[in-house]
């Protein structure tokens, strides 16, 4: 099976890293780009990934081709090859707001006959351990291939495409908010310290100990809270703290705020 990415960017980047380490064979990756630089950062990163500035010649060599460019970029990416031969291929597409209805809009396809899926990917499939959104407007044994392929690399949820969104922003902006926060805590615990490099040792292994505490444990996130925060205490003093300030709140703020843009993208 040959893979196709249009667009090698972050996620396109991401994608081919989780193929690779998952097992599969970089000379059945190829990738298209539209700069000599980003073909040299490929070709480094992922040494045996062919690279292609033809558009076509990618299409005609591969048995699924991702499109990872960016929203605003959809239009210039399907414009040049709209009218190709799709017969028999897979065509999954990493944007977000993009529908399966503009995309068959895009792609010249009134008769709705092209296998088209959507897929919404965190960056964390490059560790094999990412969470991955899949919508189809086909059977599901149509795209049982794309479905297996991202169980290789991480979690997958298949979802009705109007849900699609939600995986998009808590799963795929995830990372995004989950190191905000992480930095922010480096920042307040620099406030005592008066060290950024000991403040950033100690937020990091806060978090990397409390999952890995979580999984030998088999804890919940109350349990940890239990065990750390004793009746009266320091901890519990802070909690009561966060708790006073809604920081629930202002952690749904964030996500609705990014679903919200997701709605206009739309």
């Amino acid at each position: 099976m040959k893979i196709g990415i249009i667009g090698i960017g972050h996620l396109g980047r991401s994608f081919a890293k989780g193929l690779i380490k998952s097992g599969f064979n970089a000379s059945d990756i190829i990738a298209n780009a539209r700069t000599l630089e980003t073909f040299s950062k490929v070709k480094e990163l992922f040494p045996g990934v062919i690279t292609t500035t033809d558009k076509a010649e990618l299409i005609e060599k591969s048995d699924i081709i991702v499109i990872a460019v960016k929203p605003k970029d959809a239009v210039a990416a399907l414009s040049g090859i709209a009218d190709l031969d799709f017969a028999g291929k897979t065509i999954i597409t990493f944007m977000a707001g993009i529908t399966l209805k503009d995309m068959r809009k895009m792609l010249h396809d009134d008769a709705g006959t092209l296998k088209i899926v959507r897929v919404m990917p965190n960056v964390a499939i490059s560790l094999c351990n990412g969470i991955t959104g899949i919508s189809y407007d086909k059977d599901e044994k149509d795209i049982e291939e794309v479905i297996t392929l991202f169980r290789r690399l991480g979690m997958v949820i298949s979802l009705p495409e109007e849900e699609l969104d939600t995986v998009t922003v808590c799963a795929g902006s995830g990372p995004a908010f989950a190191a905000y926060l992480m930095r922010e805590y480096k920042n307040a615990c620099n406030k005592m310290f008066k060290d950024e490099k000991i403040s950033e040792e100690v937020a990091i292994r806060v978090f990397e100990s409390t999952l890995q505490l979580m999984k030998e444990d088999k804890d919940n996130f109350n349990d940890v809270i239990t065990k750390v925060a004793t009746k009266g205490g320091s901890t519990e003093k802070g909690i009561e703290k966060y708790e006073e300030t809604d920081f629930t709140g202002i952690i749904y703020g964030g996500i609705e705020a990014s679903y919200e843009r997701i709605s206009k993208l739309k």
